[in-house]
């Protein structure tokens, strides 16, 4: 047993380092071969102690009209979202599947549905940033967001059925641009 204790560490070992790095891969493979869709923003609530260094994000897209016949049975369920761009260039649903569609999708978390709109939860909600830009990040996304003139949107790679969120816009300027003039 002690000639295979060598070998047997060195296989757990493998595997430990592999599964990051796959999940590092996934990712880096998203950003380069990924397709670009604009997912328009919305206002969110006040700032939350409790979740640490990035802003926190709210989108238009978190609640659909109901138009794929689900009832306000369906709660907690997991599906695709099948996306297309809008006429102005946005992330639109198309429709809501259980298997991914060949089109692009996203998984989505139905959170419920009534009265005619779906209330979805997004698999991404916060954009991460150097840790001391992220709360000033927040307050001006937080100012922009709540203006009905401003042009804020997240722009989010999905690359087979994978999306990664890749950056925050906020009237036409990155997030971090704004971060890094008021706190240099």
């Amino acid at each position: 047993m002690k000639r295979f204790l060598p070998g047997i560490f060195i296989v757990v070992c493998l595997v430990q380092w592999s599964i990051p790095a796959l999940m590092i891969h996934k990712r880096e493979q998203t950003l380069r071969k990924g397709e670009v869709f604009l997912f328009k923003t919305a206002p969110v609530d006040p700032y939350d102690a409790f979740r640490g260094r990035y802003v926190s994000l709210g989108f238009d897209l978190n609640s659909i009209t109901n138009d794929f016949g689900y009832t306000h049975e369906v709660r907690n369920k997991q599906m695709y979202a099948a996306l297309v761009r809008d006429n102005a260039g946005f992330a639109a649903i198309t429709g809501l599947t259980e298997e991914p569609p060949a089109a692009p999708s996203i998984p989505v978390r139905i959170r419920y549905s009534h009265e005619g709109i779906i209330r979805l939860t997004l698999p991404f909600d916060r954009f991460y940033m150097e840790e001391h830009l992220a709360p000033v990040a927040e307050s001006v996304y937080r100012s922009a967001s709540r203006s009905d003139a401003t042009n804020t949107f997240a722009i989010v790679r999905v690359y087979e059925h994978f999306p990664v969120l890749e950056d925050l816009i906020i009237n036409g300027r990155p997030a971090s641009e704004y971060a890094n003039e008021q706190n240099p």
